[in-house]
This record gives structure tokens, sequence and C-alpha cells, in this order.
């Protein structure tokens, strides 16, 4: 009875400490499931035993776990034991999934006899260094370059793995290769390019002349230019002149013999004439000196309107075309894609001029009331352009009338433009109308117009 009592005591005692050891191992795989021990599982003589590391916040897992490499270990025969999270994402693979693999999948097929003889040498030797392709999840290649160091655990012969990611060497010698290839190649062609020079220089002993026939050309060229543009100059400014000289006789001076003569009927009316013949008479010279201070702010605001220096170019144009529209009846449509603020004043001015100019022009020649003025600009140019839908004419016509390149002053505006590096295009048909374009190199980073 006894005996069977201890047989039964000591079964419990057996079974209470199974069941401790099994709340351990559960315990363990859990730690190890969620992350907050490692672990290393191997194959010893007596069975398979689970090797833990604890602590997650220890030094050595925060190393493991956030190092910029890779880092797994393998058993002698390539099975893959633990993998840190860099590992895992290089390969876009889950931990859980790389746990228990052969190293041997993660490579091509060709690479397989080269990655076991790397693991051979690595529990031989000790520190094996090799480049292999490894295969992502998705089947993509990660060049990599595996650097090994055995880990004896238990008399095991382990391995630790680190992993570096070779894409970013591999695309800049491409890079490198790609680029040696066209300096190679253009330094071929370009060597081509002067033998070939050479030869004809040396073939032609008249090239030099001619060259040098053609550089006198040019500077003939440029000197009959820069001849054109003075002239150019010198009709602006006779032209601005004369309109000055206009305004000034049949306006102001007008006005002033006005008063002058009002001021002599005042006289005889403070001599002789009545209270009522008086005050008509001051009325009448008060009048007068009104209408003479409207034509001098008015003539100011023609030569130098304040808009100019203080907005931008396309406040500048609006204005204009308010001011033509109402001093000349010239309806103007306006369509400004970007303005351009912070464009010198003195280049504001020039364009600003040149467009009164081609407006003028619509005013004197095109028989029409109606014009339609486009500023638009592409990263490197400004371009205006200034269209009516009036009588046209005909451009080769007009270039072989003697002294002139273009019709109704339009030489001036092209020679100003040419000395900016810009150009002026001219499309017209008799009975169809007019488009001027003007297009003028332009500075995006200084907001300015430069020289091509």
């Amino acid at each position: 009875m006894n005996k069977r009592k201890n047989e039964n005591n000591t079964e419990k005692i057996r079974i209470k400490d199974l069941e401790e050891q099994l709340a351990l191992a559960e315990s363990n795989l859990e730690a190890i499931r969620s992350g907050a021990a490692d672990a290393i599982v191997v194959q010893t003589a007596s069975g398979i035993s689970v090797f833990t590391i604890q602590g997650a916040e220890t030094a050595y897992r925060t190393m493991v776990e956030k190092m910029n490499e890779g880092a797994f270990t393998i058993d002698s025969q390539g099975v893959i034991l633990y993998a840190n999270t860099r590992f895992c994402d290089m390969l876009d693979i889950p931990c859980s999934a790389l746990v228990g693999k052969m190293v041997q999948e993660l490579v091509p097929e060709e690479q397989v006899p080269t990655i076991e003889q790397f693991i051979r040498k690595s529990i031989e030797t000790g520190d094996i260094h090799r480049d292999f392709d490894l295969f992502r999840r998705d089947n993509s290649i990660l060049p990599a370059y595996l650097s090994s160091a055995p880990l004896h655990i238990v008399d095991r012969d382990d391995i630790c793995i680190i992993v570096s990611d070779l894409t970013e060497r591999i695309e800049a010698k491409q890079k490198l290769l790609e680029l040696n290839a066209s300096l190679e190649q253009k330094v071929k062609l370009r060597t081509g390019e002067l033998e070939s020079q050479k030869l004809e220089l040396e073939q032609s002993k008249g090239k030099l002349q001619n060259l040098t026939d053609s550089l006198e050309k040019q500077v003939s060229r440029r000197t009959d230019q820069v001849r054109d543009l003075a002239k150019a100059l010198t009709l602006a400014e006779q032209k601005q002149r004369q309109d000055l000289s206009t305004i000034l006789h049949e306006d102001l001076q007008q006005i002033l013999f006005s008063i002058k003569a009002r001021f002599g009927l005042l006289e005889d009316s403070v001599s002789d004439g009545t209270a009522d013949e008086i005050a008509e008479d001051t009325n009448e010279l008060r009048e007068l000196i009104s209408k003479a201070l409207e034509v001098t702010k008015s003539l100011a605001i023609e030569f130098n309107p304040p808009v100019l220096a203080s907005e931008g170019l396309g406040a500048a144009l609006n204005w204009l075309v308010h001011h033509i529209e109402k001093q000349y009846k010239l309806k103007v449509d306006v369509n400004i894609v970007e303005d351009i603020s912070n464009i010198r004043l003195e280049e504001r001015v020039l364009l600003v001029q040149l467009v009164r100019e081609l407006l003028t022009n619509i005013i004197k020649h095109a028989g029409t009331d109606e014009a339609f003025l486009e500023v638009i600009r592409d990263h490197n140019h400004i371009i205006i352009q200034v269209e009516d839908k009036g009588q046209g004419f005909d451009i080769k016509k007009q270039r072989l009338v003697a002294g002139e390149k273009t019709h109704m002053g339009l030489f001036s505006i092209e020679e100003r433009l040419r000395f900016f590096g810009g150009n002026l295009t001219i499309y017209s048909t008799p009975g169809e109308g007019t488009k001027i374009k003007m297009t003028l190199p332009f500075d995006p980073q200084f907001q300015q117009l430069s020289v091509e």
C-alpha cells in the first residue's frame, strides 16, 4: 500500500516537472516568436536544443537589429538559424519565413556550388569574403557581399555571415564604365575630327585666306549693323522730337497764345469793362491755364509714364494699351501670359517703346481700329506679338524699296532688337493683316534680357 502510494507521489512529481519544463518551453517559444528573445536552434547529440539570448533591450540585440548591414547564421549544411531585421528587409522576406530555409535556395542555381564551397571554407579556414546574387521575394536579384566568421556553440560548426548590399556600388561602377566608354568614344570621335581638320588644312592652303576673308566680311557686316543702329536710334530720337514738337506747337503753344490774347482782353476789361466782362475773362483765363497744365501733364506721362518705374512689364503694357485706346481710339486685346515684374527699368522702357511704335504703325497704316497684343515667355526668351487684321502689305516688295529694309518704320525697331540679341519677324499679306513677332533672349535667373 505504501509502496503504491510512493509510486503515485513520484509520478505526480515527474508530471509536475514535465509541466514546468513545458511551460518554460512555451514561454521561450513565445519570447522567440514575439521578438522578446533571440534564439538559435541546434542539433546536439541528445536531440534538438534551443539556445536563447534573453533580453531584447540589451546592447547585443540593439546592435544586431539596428545595424545597417544584414546578418544571419547558418549551420554547416546551410540551414538558416537566425536572420536580423535588416537582412529580412533586404530580401523583402519575413524573418519567420527565412529561419529554417536553406541558404542554397537564396542563390541562383549556378552559384549553389560556389556558396557550398564558401560554407566549407568558412568552417575550415575562418573568415571568407565573396560576392553572391541573392533572390528577393519577387525573384529579383540583390547583388550582395558576404563576409563569414565561424560561430562555435556546443561543439557545432555554425557560421555567422554579414551581408552588404552592393546595388549602389554596382550602379556606380556601371555608370563609371558607361562614362568611360562615352569619354573614349568622344575622344575617338574628336581625334578623328582633329585628324580630318588637320588633313583639310594640309590639303587646302587657301583655307586660311578664306577664313581671313570671312572675318573681314563679318567685321564689315558688324560695322554696317552698328552704323544702321546709330541711324535707327537717330531716327527714333528725331521722331520723338517731332512728336514733342507737334504737341507743343498744336496744343500747348496755341493755348499759350490764347492766354496771351485773353490777358489783353482782360486789361481792356479792367480799364473800361464791366464786372461781368472781367469775370468772364478771368474764368476763360483759368480754363486756359488748366488746359495748359493738363497738356503738360499729359505730355509728361506720354514720354515718361510713372508706371514704367513702379510696376512690371505687364502693368506698363496695359497702361500703354489704355492710353492709346483713349488717345487714338485703337482697341487692343491684350493677353499677357506671364508678367515679368523684376525686369530692369531700361529694358522695360525699351520694350514698351517698341510696342508703342508697332501700335502707332497700326494707327497710321493698317486701316483698322482693332489690334491684338500678346506677351509670352519660354525658358530663355521673351516673345511679344502685335497683330492686326488691317490692309497688310507685300513684304518682298517693301524690302526692295530703296533705303528701307522693312515697312513703315520697322527698320528702326529691327536694328534696336538686334543690338539686344533679339530679332524681328514679320508676317503680312495684302488684305489679310500683319503680325509682328519680337523675340528677345531672357535670363530667368536674373530676370533680365541677355545676349545669346
